[in-house]
């Protein structure tokens, strides 16, 4: 698997940020930097576009909102953190839910 394609899967389950930092968002389509790992010329479910766009740290991804106009546009539940890190997200994606003991 090349960098790219590793990238793309990270993204789909981690979205990114851009700007302010004050929420992740789903990429619908960019470039991949594959030297540093981030997305350039950026176009956002959301329908924004910016110039560079990066996956967060692993305590951002669990505590920054989703932008619900992103959440909207792909039809996930709007929330906190990583669609990876949401079992409402993880059923819709056709990931595995841990099951509560």
């Amino acid at each position: 698997m090349s960098d790219e394609d590793a990238f793309r899967g990270y993204v789909k389950l981690d979205w990114l940020y851009f700007g302010r930092y004050n929420r992740l968002h789903a990429p619908a389509d960019y470039d991949v930097d594959e030297f540093n790992w981030r997305a350039e010329n950026v176009t956002l479910a959301c329908g924004r576009h910016t110039a560079t766009a990066w996956i967060p740290g692993v305590f951002s991804r669990m505590e920054t909102p989703r932008c619900a106009q992103c959440c909207d546009a792909l039809g996930l539940p709007r929330g906190v953190g990583s669609p990876k890190n949401d079992d409402e997200c993880r059923v819709l994606l056709g990931l595995p839910v841990k099951e509560e003991s």
